[in-house]
């Protein structure tokens, strides 16, 4: 069995990964370590097999392809992130409290050691294997896209924001949140930011998103 470059389905990224098995975490350990060494190309299934210590029929029951075994990785890694995405039951938190907590913590995430080695690669690949660049957009980026843009949408309705667009106000709030940051640490792994400069940045984009999208004030009516 030879690895096929094929269009990874996201569908199928982890069709036994779900029983949450030793063998499934051995695999996605290992597939991490070998992806972010040596880049998705030069890793092979055979070699992620060993490293794991199970057989290569083993990995392709679990993850039918390599490609599919990148994308799991991805969506692993982004489940880490799942739990500072606002959801339903923050709704009645005020949205600067549930902002500037999804911002410290998108942030952090972001520039943590694991995901930026993944984004190396996922960088380094996507011109060769566009269709493989999409897949790993979907699982990761757009998904939480998704998440945080229905949030705003749901504050957007109760009046605690205007916006036309949430999916572009979306857009927005990540870029203030990112900054040059994430760039910098891709380009320069030595670099780290100051400390409080994490905090000092995502508390500035709050500030910033709330004032372009507050709601207006209430007429003056005691005159």
């Amino acid at each position: 069995m030879t690895d096929r470059i094929t269009e990874a389905d996201d569908s199928d990224a982890q069709p036994r990964a779900a029983r949450g098995s030793v063998k499934t975490t051995q695999i996605l350990d290992a597939a991490r370590q070998m992806f972010t060494a040596n880049g998705f190309g030069a890793t092979s299934m055979d070699a992620v097999a060993r490293l794991a210590g199970v057989s290569k029929a083993t990995v392709y029951a679990h993850f039918h392809s390599k490609e599919n075994l990148f994308v799991a990785i991805v969506q692993h890694e982004c489940r880490r992130l799942e739990r500072a995405l606002p959801g339903s039951e923050d709704i009645d938190t005020p949205v600067a409290v549930t902002l500037r907590r999804l911002g410290h913590r998108y942030l952090a995430f972001l520039m943590s050691a694991e995901v930026l080695a993944i984004h190396r690669v996922i960088v380094a690949e996507a011109a060769r294997l566009p269709a493989l660049g999409r897949s790993l957009f979907q699982a990761g980026p757009a998904t939480m896209r998704t998440r945080i843009e229905a949030y705003l949408a749901r504050v957007n309705a109760r009046g605690q924001l205007v916006m036309e667009d949430p999916a572009l106000a979306t857009q927005q709030l990540l870029a203030l949140f990112r900054g040059d940051m994430q760039l910098r640490c891709l380009l320069d792994p030595e670099w780290r930011p100051p400390p409080g400069d994490v905090r000092r940045q995502t508390d500035a984009a709050v500030a910033m998103f709330l004032k372009i999208y507050a709601p207006p004030a209430p007429p003056d009516n005691s005159r």
